[in-house]
């Protein structure tokens, strides 16, 4: 049955005359970066990780902590930039592939996004680097990793992959300058 409050679901919903899934809905939206969160992923991922027509990207911001430790602002200065790199993100994936989903999946700088299956590296790219020229807009320690595969297992194995090579080039380039 439709439920009416004072403040509805976190306030979104003042005054209006709701019903039970308007509500799950909010409840599955990061109030921060306004992509799904967590609580949709994990209702989401098994269906995503079985279905032969969908791929996942795993995303993670490197040295974000640095945004809100360093710069001015700290923490509201680091909300609005992760907030911007997820509405980025969200941007640049729905234009690769309209049926894409961008979830905060973690507690803090890590996304994935569902997309179809065969555009996963198309959007695991294009994400990576429209991302970090969104972020590193003032944040130039700000970097983001991507891996990506036919579930979240193999996309975040991909990440790994990807970061670690990512370290024994900067590793090899400072033996380089030394």
């Amino acid at each position: 049955t439709p439920a009416t409050g004072p403040n509805g679901a976190a306030g979104q919903f003042k005054g209006e005359r709701i019903n039970k899934r308007s509500v799950e809905r909010a409840s599955e939206i990061d109030a921060l970066t306004g992509v799904s969160n967590q609580k949709a992923w994990g209702a989401a991922k098994p269906g995503v990780d079985a279905s032969p027509n969908r791929a996942v990207v795993h995303g993670d911001l490197d040295n974000f902590k640095i945004v809100n430790d360093t710069h001015p602002g700290k923490y509201k200065t680091g909300d609005k930039a992760l907030s911007d790199a997820f509405k980025q993100a969200q941007k640049i994936a729905k234009e690769i592939d309209p049926t894409a989903e961008v979830f905060r999946s973690g507690i803090g700088d890590e996304m994935t996004i569902a997309t179809a299956a065969g555009m996963e590296a198309k959007v695991a790219k294009a994400v990576n680097e429209g991302v970090r020229v969104k972020i590193g807009e003032g944040f130039d320690d700000v970097t983001m990793s991507t891996g990506h595969g036919k579930t979240y297992d193999a996309a975040t194995a991909d990440m790994g992959i990807n970061k670690k090579a990512m370290k024994d080039v900067k590793a090899a380039h400072l033996v380089e300058q030394q």
